[in-house]
Protein backbone atom coordinates (compact mmCIF):
# COMPACT_ATOMS: atom_id res chain seq x y z
CA UNK A 1 0.00 0.00 0.00
CA UNK A 2 0.97 3.46 -0.66
CA UNK A 3 0.39 5.78 2.87
CA UNK A 4 0.74 9.39 2.82
CA UNK A 5 1.75 11.72 5.51
CA UNK A 6 -1.55 14.41 5.64
CA UNK A 7 -0.39 17.26 7.70
CA UNK A 8 -0.49 21.43 7.62
CA UNK A 9 -3.20 23.65 6.32
CA UNK A 10 -5.54 22.67 3.34
CA UNK A 11 -3.34 23.80 0.71
CA UNK A 12 -0.58 21.47 2.07
CA UNK A 13 -2.65 18.77 2.40
CA UNK A 14 -3.52 18.99 -1.57
CA UNK A 15 -0.20 19.04 -2.41
CA UNK A 16 0.54 15.67 -0.49
CA UNK A 17 -2.28 14.25 -1.57
CA UNK A 18 -2.03 14.77 -5.44
CA UNK A 19 1.72 13.06 -4.79
CA UNK A 20 0.40 9.96 -2.72
CA UNK A 21 -2.27 9.65 -5.67
CA UNK A 22 0.43 9.87 -8.43
CA UNK A 23 2.71 7.24 -6.72
CA UNK A 24 -0.06 4.97 -5.96
CA UNK A 25 -1.59 4.73 -9.29
CA UNK A 26 2.29 4.53 -10.99
CA UNK A 27 1.72 1.18 -8.24
CA UNK A 28 -1.36 0.16 -9.03
CA UNK A 29 -1.56 0.55 -5.31
CA UNK A 30 -4.33 1.62 -2.89
CA UNK A 31 -3.20 4.93 -1.47
CA UNK A 32 -3.83 5.37 2.32
CA UNK A 33 -3.83 8.86 4.37
CA UNK A 34 -2.05 9.12 7.99
CA UNK A 35 -3.81 11.62 9.38
CA UNK A 36 -3.18 11.04 12.62
CA UNK A 37 -1.14 13.81 13.50
CA UNK A 38 -4.18 16.09 14.09
CA UNK A 39 -5.66 16.50 17.10
CA UNK A 40 -1.99 17.39 18.38
CA UNK A 41 -2.09 20.97 16.49
CA UNK A 42 -5.15 23.24 17.87
CA UNK A 43 -5.12 25.75 14.67
CA UNK A 44 -5.00 22.80 12.40
CA UNK A 45 -7.33 19.90 11.23
CA UNK A 46 -7.66 17.21 8.46
CA UNK A 47 -9.83 19.02 5.60
CA UNK A 48 -9.96 16.87 2.54
CA UNK A 49 -13.00 14.71 3.71
CA UNK A 50 -15.34 17.86 1.23
CA UNK A 51 -13.71 16.78 -1.72
CA UNK A 52 -14.14 13.68 -3.74
CA UNK A 53 -11.02 12.15 -2.64
CA UNK A 54 -11.07 8.72 -3.34
CA UNK A 55 -8.42 6.95 -0.24
CA UNK A 56 -9.23 5.80 2.72
CA UNK A 57 -7.52 7.01 6.22
CA UNK A 58 -4.98 4.79 7.75
CA UNK A 59 -5.22 2.61 10.63
CA UNK A 60 -2.48 2.70 13.15
CA UNK A 61 -2.25 -0.57 12.34
CA UNK A 62 -2.08 0.35 8.18
CA UNK A 63 1.04 2.69 9.18
CA UNK A 64 2.63 -0.70 11.69
CA UNK A 65 2.87 -2.96 8.57
CA UNK A 66 5.56 0.25 6.67
CA UNK A 67 6.77 2.06 10.22
CA UNK A 68 7.95 1.00 13.39
CA UNK A 69 6.01 1.79 16.78
CA UNK A 70 6.48 4.71 17.98
CA UNK A 71 5.43 4.92 21.70
CA UNK A 72 7.51 7.69 23.30
CA UNK A 73 9.97 5.39 25.08
CA UNK A 74 13.50 5.71 24.72
CA UNK A 75 13.94 2.32 23.01
CA UNK A 76 11.50 3.40 20.62
CA UNK A 77 12.89 6.28 19.90
CA UNK A 78 16.56 4.73 19.16
CA UNK A 79 14.71 2.28 17.14
CA UNK A 80 13.03 4.49 14.64
CA UNK A 81 15.86 7.02 14.08
CA UNK A 82 18.24 3.16 13.27
CA UNK A 83 14.99 2.59 10.99
CA UNK A 84 15.24 6.00 9.33
CA UNK A 85 18.68 5.69 8.44
CA UNK A 86 19.05 2.64 7.06
CA UNK A 87 16.12 3.19 4.99
CA UNK A 88 18.11 6.38 3.50
CA UNK A 89 20.57 3.77 2.12
CA UNK A 90 18.40 1.88 0.19
CA UNK A 91 16.98 2.43 -3.50
CA UNK A 92 14.07 4.57 -3.57
CA UNK A 93 12.30 1.53 -5.07
CA UNK A 94 13.14 -0.69 -1.63
CA UNK A 95 12.36 1.86 1.15
CA UNK A 96 9.32 1.49 3.55
CA UNK A 97 9.59 5.16 4.33
CA UNK A 98 10.55 7.49 1.51
CA UNK A 99 11.21 11.12 2.68
CA UNK A 100 11.23 14.67 0.69
CA UNK A 101 15.03 15.14 0.03
CA UNK A 102 14.87 19.01 -0.28
CA UNK A 103 12.00 21.24 -0.97
CA UNK A 104 12.17 21.37 -5.00
CA UNK A 105 10.90 18.42 -7.08
CA UNK A 106 13.06 15.30 -7.19
CA UNK A 107 11.94 12.89 -9.73
CA UNK A 108 13.09 9.73 -7.79
CA UNK A 109 10.47 9.81 -5.78
CA UNK A 110 7.85 8.88 -8.46
CA UNK A 111 10.03 5.53 -8.01
CA UNK A 112 8.90 4.54 -5.01
CA UNK A 113 8.35 1.12 -4.40
CA UNK A 114 4.74 -0.61 -3.70
CA UNK A 115 4.58 -0.58 -0.03
CA UNK A 116 5.92 3.37 1.24
CA UNK A 117 5.19 5.67 3.49
CA UNK A 118 5.41 9.11 2.11
CA UNK A 119 6.60 12.49 4.44
CA UNK A 120 6.79 15.50 2.85
CA UNK A 121 5.26 18.85 1.00
CA UNK A 122 5.93 17.94 -2.47
CA UNK A 123 4.87 21.74 -3.15
CA UNK A 124 5.66 21.23 -7.46
CA UNK A 125 2.82 20.35 -10.13
CA UNK A 126 5.73 17.93 -11.42
CA UNK A 127 4.85 15.69 -8.72
CA UNK A 128 1.21 14.87 -10.71
CA UNK A 129 1.62 16.43 -14.11
CA UNK A 130 0.84 13.20 -15.63
CA UNK A 131 -2.52 12.89 -13.94
CA UNK A 132 -3.81 16.56 -14.00
CA UNK A 133 -7.24 15.60 -15.19
CA UNK A 134 -7.56 13.02 -12.71
CA UNK A 135 -6.38 15.71 -9.59
CA UNK A 136 -8.87 17.59 -10.95
CA UNK A 137 -11.74 15.31 -10.66
CA UNK A 138 -10.18 14.12 -6.71
CA UNK A 139 -10.56 17.69 -6.10
CA UNK A 140 -13.66 18.41 -7.24
CA UNK A 141 -16.73 19.51 -4.37
CA UNK A 142 -18.20 16.25 -2.98
CA UNK A 143 -21.15 18.32 -2.09
CA UNK A 144 -22.99 21.72 -3.56
CA UNK A 145 -21.92 25.16 -2.17
CA UNK A 146 -23.67 26.10 0.89
CA UNK A 147 -26.02 29.13 0.40
CA UNK A 148 -23.76 32.12 1.05
CA UNK A 149 -21.02 30.53 -1.41
CA UNK A 150 -23.92 29.31 -3.69
CA UNK A 151 -24.67 33.60 -4.41
CA UNK A 152 -20.80 34.38 -4.93
CA UNK A 153 -20.41 31.56 -7.29
CA UNK A 154 -23.23 32.97 -9.18
CA UNK A 155 -21.97 36.15 -9.53
CA UNK A 156 -18.52 35.05 -10.54
CA UNK A 157 -19.78 32.92 -13.38
CA UNK A 158 -21.57 35.95 -14.84
CA UNK A 159 -18.09 38.12 -14.49
CA UNK A 160 -16.38 34.81 -15.74
CA UNK A 161 -18.09 34.60 -18.73
CA UNK A 162 -16.89 38.26 -19.57
CA UNK A 163 -13.33 37.12 -18.84
CA UNK A 164 -13.45 39.99 -15.80
CA UNK A 165 -13.70 37.96 -12.40
CA UNK A 166 -10.26 37.93 -11.08
CA UNK A 167 -9.46 36.06 -7.71
CA UNK A 168 -7.32 37.72 -5.42
CA UNK A 169 -5.82 36.00 -2.60
CA UNK A 170 -4.25 37.95 0.49
CA UNK A 171 -2.97 35.79 3.07
CA UNK A 172 -1.97 37.01 6.09
CA UNK A 173 -2.63 35.03 9.88
CA UNK A 174 -0.13 33.43 11.37
CA UNK A 175 2.21 35.08 8.10
CA UNK A 176 2.20 38.28 10.34
CA UNK A 177 1.56 37.21 13.76
CA UNK A 178 4.34 34.22 14.31
CA UNK A 179 7.40 35.86 14.21
CA UNK A 180 8.93 32.01 13.20
CA UNK A 181 6.21 31.71 10.18
CA UNK A 182 7.27 35.44 9.08
CA UNK A 183 11.12 34.54 8.82
CA UNK A 184 10.75 32.17 6.34
CA UNK A 185 7.49 33.13 4.32
CA UNK A 186 6.96 36.56 4.59
CA UNK A 187 4.22 38.44 3.65
CA UNK A 188 3.26 39.96 0.13
CA UNK A 189 3.04 43.46 0.83
CA UNK A 190 -0.02 46.13 -1.12
CA UNK A 191 2.95 46.94 -3.56
CA UNK A 192 3.05 43.88 -4.89
CA UNK A 193 -1.22 43.81 -4.91
CA UNK A 194 -0.89 47.25 -6.75
CA UNK A 195 1.48 45.84 -9.05
CA UNK A 196 -0.24 42.50 -9.95
CA UNK A 197 -3.74 44.56 -10.04
CA UNK A 198 -1.94 46.58 -13.11
CA UNK A 199 -0.60 44.17 -14.66
CA UNK A 200 -4.00 42.03 -14.45
CA UNK A 201 -5.77 45.05 -15.99
CA UNK A 202 -3.72 45.54 -18.53
CA UNK A 203 -3.66 41.85 -19.83
CA UNK A 204 -7.47 41.02 -19.69
CA UNK A 205 -7.76 44.11 -21.66
CA UNK A 206 -10.64 45.46 -19.79
CA UNK A 207 -11.49 46.61 -16.22
CA UNK A 208 -11.12 43.25 -13.71
CA UNK A 209 -13.81 42.42 -10.94
CA UNK A 210 -11.95 41.15 -8.05
CA UNK A 211 -13.24 38.71 -5.87
CA UNK A 212 -10.74 38.99 -2.64
CA UNK A 213 -10.40 36.21 -0.56
CA UNK A 214 -8.42 36.58 2.60
CA UNK A 215 -8.37 35.51 6.66
CA UNK A 216 -8.30 39.28 7.30
CA UNK A 217 -11.03 40.55 4.69
CA UNK A 218 -10.90 44.24 7.03
CA UNK A 219 -7.42 44.47 6.83
CA UNK A 220 -7.32 44.59 3.14
CA UNK A 221 -10.53 46.54 2.98
CA UNK A 222 -8.66 49.50 4.47
CA UNK A 223 -5.27 48.87 2.96
CA UNK A 224 -6.18 48.15 -0.62
CA UNK A 225 -8.57 50.02 -1.74
CA UNK A 226 -6.97 50.13 -5.26
CA UNK A 227 -8.96 46.72 -5.45
CA UNK A 228 -12.33 48.26 -6.97
CA UNK A 229 -14.50 47.31 -7.77
CA UNK A 230 -14.09 44.34 -5.02
CA UNK A 231 -16.27 41.44 -4.25
CA UNK A 232 -15.41 39.93 -0.65
CA UNK A 233 -16.02 36.68 -0.50
CA UNK A 234 -14.42 35.35 2.83
CA UNK A 235 -16.90 35.32 5.65
CA UNK A 236 -18.63 33.29 8.14
CA UNK A 237 -20.81 30.93 6.16
CA UNK A 238 -18.22 30.20 3.47
CA UNK A 239 -16.05 27.27 4.17
CA UNK A 240 -12.27 26.91 3.36
CA UNK A 241 -13.12 24.40 0.44
CA UNK A 242 -15.95 25.97 -0.64
CA UNK A 243 -13.02 29.26 -0.90
CA UNK A 244 -10.54 27.37 -3.07
CA UNK A 245 -13.49 26.40 -5.20
CA UNK A 246 -15.11 29.83 -6.07
CA UNK A 247 -11.27 31.05 -6.47
CA UNK A 248 -11.08 28.24 -9.37
CA UNK A 249 -13.90 29.51 -11.15
CA UNK A 250 -12.65 32.86 -11.61
CA UNK A 251 -11.42 33.59 -15.12
CA UNK A 252 -7.73 35.24 -13.88
CA UNK A 253 -5.99 35.15 -10.39
CA UNK A 254 -3.49 37.01 -8.37
CA UNK A 255 -2.15 34.75 -5.81
CA UNK A 256 -0.27 35.48 -2.14
CA UNK A 257 2.68 33.42 -1.57
CA UNK A 258 0.44 30.85 -0.16
CA UNK A 259 -0.50 26.97 -0.97
CA UNK A 260 -4.24 28.05 -0.45
CA UNK A 261 -4.04 30.29 -3.76
CA UNK A 262 -1.89 27.87 -6.02
CA UNK A 263 -4.90 24.99 -5.90
CA UNK A 264 -7.62 27.96 -6.18
CA UNK A 265 -5.62 28.61 -9.28
CA UNK A 266 -4.48 25.23 -10.86
CA UNK A 267 -7.56 24.41 -10.44
CA UNK A 268 -9.01 26.50 -12.60
CA UNK A 269 -8.95 23.98 -16.03
CA UNK A 270 -8.74 27.07 -18.49
CA UNK A 271 -5.26 26.59 -20.19
CA UNK A 272 -5.43 30.36 -21.27
CA UNK A 273 -6.12 31.32 -18.03
CA UNK A 274 -4.11 34.30 -16.41
CA UNK A 275 -2.14 33.75 -12.84
CA UNK A 276 -0.23 36.32 -11.57
CA UNK A 277 2.15 35.01 -8.60
CA UNK A 278 4.70 36.44 -6.61
CA UNK A 279 8.36 35.89 -7.60
CA UNK A 280 9.90 35.60 -4.06
CA UNK A 281 7.53 32.62 -2.42
CA UNK A 282 9.74 32.46 0.77
CA UNK A 283 11.33 35.01 2.39
CA UNK A 284 14.03 32.62 3.44
CA UNK A 285 16.31 32.45 -0.12
CA UNK A 286 18.23 29.28 1.17
CA UNK A 287 14.85 27.24 -0.26
CA UNK A 288 15.08 26.61 -3.42
CA UNK A 289 11.41 27.36 -5.42
CA UNK A 290 11.94 26.94 -8.68
CA UNK A 291 9.45 24.07 -8.80
CA UNK A 292 6.38 25.91 -6.95
CA UNK A 293 5.48 28.08 -10.12
CA UNK A 294 3.56 26.84 -13.39
CA UNK A 295 6.44 28.03 -16.08
CA UNK A 296 3.29 29.41 -17.95
CA UNK A 297 2.12 32.02 -14.77
CA UNK A 298 3.43 35.65 -14.32
CA UNK A 299 5.86 35.84 -11.40
CA UNK A 300 5.90 39.82 -10.19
Amino acid sequence: MIIVKIHGGLGNQLFQYALGKAVADRNNMPLMLDISGYGRVADRSYGLSPFSVSAAIASPGDIATLLPPADGSFLSRVRRKAFYGVQQLLPIEKRAYVREPHFHFAPEILRAGKNAYLDGYWQSQKYFADIGPEIRKQFALAAPFGPAAAAIASDIAKDARLGRAVSVHVRRGDYVTNPNVTAMNGVCPPEYYRAAAHAMANRLGQPPVYYVFSDDIEWVREHMPFLSPAVFVSRPGIAPHEDIALMSRCSAHILANSTFSWWGAWLDPNPAKIVIAPKEWFRDRSVNTKDVLPPEWIQL
